[in-house]
């Protein structure tokens, strides 16, 4: 392979002679894919210069030391016989060695590639609106919220060794009832006392909205204890003053405890059942009991003869009672509602043991309205990207239009969401691509770095939309004090405009460096920062055609990055990287051709998902949104692929963490968390998107089931499935709710995979073709004993300057015989 080495220093490009480098057999460029991603390119990393380059190296170390800057380029000939850059690197004089002959010095591993492997996993704090931009604002219009108070009869005779309680109900008076637990959420639909009291004005609730309330009930009492008659207990609503005949009754006929109606006949209490009395001679003898020890015996007629009977229960299991059941009202705001009861009419009060009284009412409550900043995807990785280059190189990010989610999808920080208004933006690149790979599916790859396009920049003051009569003359006064430089879409321009005045300029000292003197509108090789239009983005501008706007276009970049090369980082879904209809290149010439099988891709279990959240409401048991875990039936295997994302679509953390804005401290657990939605246009204000259905759910405003953790599987199919041609998932388990059914696929479906982007196989072999790598992701084609063999590149060594067998290692796509 020809190839040519050049050494740039100081602006000059010098060509290197065979005689220049001393170890020419040891550099070469190395290919490698690794877990199935993007191809990664590497080059060698210690020169030893000799003679002139030894010479010309040297004397520019010792004219600026560590400050020096010098790389190195290696060029490939192609069929047109001119040569074409393939690599260039810059040199680190901080490892400079040298002796009487050698001058030695590594190349700096500052590709884009390592800087981000050495940074990935380095949580970044971005403020947000100074370092984290948003591109548009979530109106989120809240989740509604399961609330609830719990009361039970709290006034009474109590027992020291037993939750019984003797309740005296009295004609004309309310029962007292008492809160012994809630869980609120939002508030302000209903209004819940402590207590109920006894006189007749007193109330259980006041509501604030319609709503309905839901009371499930469980009473238990003892029919062996109390005095009266019948008891019933009922729920009423008091509407302006009335007590409303609709309501709904506890129990069965309206009767929770009829204890003086029984009549039981008690004969005492003995030690042993031989002391009990003869039952023959006990009047009452169908209603007779005794204790005996603590065992109840009871009459009974047997063969003719009344005899005692042993219940084998004690008091408390034998002569309680109970009832349990759900009823529910629909109350309108102004309602009061009570716990009333009714007594027999002969009678003014009646006392009940109760041994169980509880009564929880439960109702839904929904918040108001919030705004949220949000960011797109591609905003999040180059401000993360950003950070991870650190003023190395210039970076600009890409994300393919495979998924048709992304183009919806919506990240926001915790902070965010809770209101804070010095909110932070916690994130690594590591954290975003673990997010890209298991929800969508994305990998990424870099290319090569190239030199910039724009050498300008300029900022100006605003933007209008709507075109400005203006004047052909030029301005001559103090611009700083008395004017602005703006920039009109209608024209395709910037003026100054002189304010207080409704005077514009076409020519101001410095309008060259805006507008291009041939053509008089926006250059279009300069970045511009327009802050009126976006206080966030540089952008620039093509080329004007006449009669239409001229619109800036956005750009990824940052100031400070005008005038370096720029790399670009695209995201990919893996079936775009792994192409099925890639270019095919034959092999023709290959020796010592060896299959293996990649057991690292082969899988006995899989988890997929979210982190499991721990909600301190019993709403967040309805969220879907962690994980699952999949058997795969392999049994040669017991490794699981875990493919979790830090980033959480949980609908229901999303809430919790809005509800937490009224609180000024930034200590809850969630607080460093990243969140992302599906988002839907809905009279030009993004909300969340609740297209799909969503079935088993305790709401109908639950969102984010494009995100599932089977939609995870379905983005990642032919990645999961590398180990068969079909493959099936049987579901396991799910931390989430696995009763939910997301657009007719419930969650604990089993899911057959019959797409892998390739095999569990490789293969390695040798060549004497070792002509530069022009495309990494194109199929490998290659035979061996009559076996076809296509794969994608998995890893090879290119060397420049010396003919030497390649050993290639392939992924296989497929075997053909």
């Amino acid at each position: 392979m020809l190839t040519k080495y050049y050494l740039h220093i100081d602006g000059t490009d010098y060509e290197l002679r065979d005689d220049d480098l001393k170890n020419w057999d040891e550099i070469r460029c190395s290919y490698k894919r690794a877990n199935y991603d993007g191809v990664v390119r590497s080059f060698t990393s210690q020169f030893q210069f000799v003679n002139h380059a030894r010479d010309i190296l040297l004397a520019h170390y010792l004219k600026d030391r560590y400050h020096a800057e010098a790389s190195i380029s290696v060029h490939v000939i192609n069929n047109n016989w001119t040569y074409d850059k393939v690599f260039e690197c810059p040199l680190d004089f901080s490892t400079v060695e040298w002796e009487s002959y050698t001058f030695t010095i590594s190349c700096i591993d500052s590709n884009l590639s390592a800087i981000i492997k050495a940074n990935k996993s380095t949580k970044y704090e971005l403020p947000m609106g100074t370092e984290m931009f948003t591109d548009d604002t979530l109106s989120y219009d809240r989740l509604p919220m399961c609330e609830n108070a719990t009361y039970e009869f709290t006034q009474g005779t109590m027992f020291d060794d037993l939750p019984d309680i003797i309740v005296t109900f009295e004609k004309n008076k309310l029962p007292w009832v008492g809160n012994v637990g809630s869980e609120i959420k939002i508030g302000g639909t209903i209004e819940f006392q402590e207590d109920q009291e006894t006189e007749p004005e007193s109330y259980l609730m006041y509501v604030w909205k319609e709503a309905d309330v839901k009371l499930d009930y469980d009473f238990a009492w003892r029919t062996d204890e109390g005095r009266g008659g019948a008891v019933g207990i009922a729920v009423r609503i008091i509407r302006n003053g009335e007590l409303l005949t609709e309501g709904a009754t506890i129990g069965n006929g309206g009767t929770i405890a009829t204890p003086a109606a029984r009549d039981l006949n008690n004969c005492g209490t003995f030690d042993n059942s031989s002391e009990l009395p003869n039952p023959n001679n006990i009047d009452r003898k169908e209603s007779a009991y005794a204790i005996v020890g603590e065992t109840v015996y009871v009459v009974k007629y047997i063969s003719g003869q009344y005899v005692w009977s042993n219940t084998g229960q004690t008091a408390a299991e034998y002569f309680v009672e109970s009832t349990a059941g759900s009823i529910t009202l629909h109350v309108k705001p102004g309602d009061k509602v009570i716990v009333n009861h009714t007594l027999t009419p002969a009678i003014s009060s009646a006392t009940i043991r109760f041994t169980k009284s509880k009564m929880e009412f439960s109702w839904k409550s929904r918040g108001d309205n919030v705004e949220i900043p949000i960011m797109t995807p591609t905003r999040v990785a180059n401000t993360l990207l950003h950070k991870v280059a650190d003023g190395k190189v210039a970076v600009d990010v890409t994300i393919s239009n495979h998924d048709e989610r992304l183009a919806d999808t919506y990240l926001f920080a915790a902070e965010s969401a809770r209101g804070i208004e010095t909110a932070k933006f916690y994130s690594s690149f590591n954290e975003f691509c673990d997010w890209m790979s298991t929800v969508f599916g994305y990998i990424y790859y870099i290319e090569e770095a190239v030199e910039p396009t724009f050498f300008h920049y300029q900022e100006c003051k605003e933007y209008e939309a709507t075109p400005w009569a203006y004047e052909n003359e030029a301005y001559t006064g103090n611009m700083e004090v008395n004017g602005d430089i703006i920039y009109i879409s209608g024209h395709g321009k910037f003026f100054f405009h002189e304010r207080g005045t409704s005077k514009l300029y076409v020519s101001w000292p410095g309008s060259e460096n805006y507008n291009d003197a041939v053509t008089g509108h926006a250059r279009t090789d300069t970045l511009f920062k327009i802050e009126e239009y976006d206080k966030n983005d540089l952008c620039y501008f093509g080329e004007y055609e006449s009669g239409k706007p001229l619109m800036p276009v956005h750009t990824n970049l940052y100031k400070e990055d005008i005038g370096k090369k720029l790399q670009i980082v695209r995201f990919l879904h893996r079936s775009e990287v792994m192409n099925p209809d890639a270019p095919i290149r034959r092999i023709k010439n290959c020796r010592g051709v060896k299959y293996s099988v990649e057991s690292s891709v082969i899988y006995s279990t899989i988890t997929i998902g979210y982190d499991k959240k721990d909600f301190d409401s019993v709403n967040g048991r309805d969220e879907f949104n962690f994980n699952n875990t999949y058997t795969t039936g392999c049994t040669l295997s017991d490794k699981t692929l875990s493919m979790i994302s830090k980033y959480r679509p949980d609908c229901y953390g999303i809430e919790f963490a809005v509800q937490k804005r009224a609180e000024k401290t930034t200590d809850t657990k969630s607080d460093k968390d990243v969140f992302f939605a599906l988002c839907a246009n809905s009279d030009g204000k993004l909300v969340p998107d609740r297209s799909m259905t969503i079935q088993n759910a305790l709401s109908d405003f639950v969102f984010n089931g494009a995100f599932s953790p089977m939609a995870c599987v379905k983005a990642n199919a032919g990645y999961i499935g590398l180990q068969a041609d079909e493959l099936m998932l049987t579901f396991a388990s799910s931390t989430g709710n696995s009763e939910i059914v997301i657009d007719g696929m419930a969650m604990n479906s089993n899911i057959e995979l019959d797409t892998p982007i390739a095999t569990c196989g490789n293969i390695d072999f040798n060549t004497d073709e070792v002509d530069d790598i022009a495309d990494v992701n194109e199929l490998i084609e290659v035979e061996d004993e009559g076996i076809l063999y296509l794969g994608y590149l998995k890893e090879v060594d290119v060397k420049y300057a010396k003919a030497e067998t390649a050993n290639y290692k392939l992924i296989v796509k497929s075997i053909e015989l």
